[in-house]
């Protein structure tokens, strides 16, 4: 019985823990997403950024991951392949 009885003295006392806040994912539409792309590079379309210096397109689909938009969406939205997403950090 000695244990069971340690055993709820220990549920019953009161803990001090810090938990790791979960950061709410944004969702953003494709829409918003092409208003974002073109805020960023200033293409119009897919094909216009598509066109575009590659570091140029380096540099927008890594602020538009960093902004929390999938690599999927990012495929979708500008024509480049989620592979090739994949590789930008």
């Amino acid at each position: 019985m000695e244990a069971r009885e340690r055993f709820s003295a220990l549920i019953d006392e009161p803990v001090d823990i810090e938990c790791l806040d979960m950061e709410e994912k944004k969702i953003v539409s494709d829409g918003e997403l092409r208003n974002e792309l073109e805020r960023l590079s200033g293409a119009k379309s897919a094909e216009e950024f598509r066109r575009l210096p590659e570091k140029k397109i380096r540099d927008t689909i890594r602020q538009l991951k960093n902004g929390g938009a999938s690599r999927r969406q990012i495929a979708r939205v500008t024509g480049v392949s989620e592979d090739v997403i994949r590789g930008i950090s």
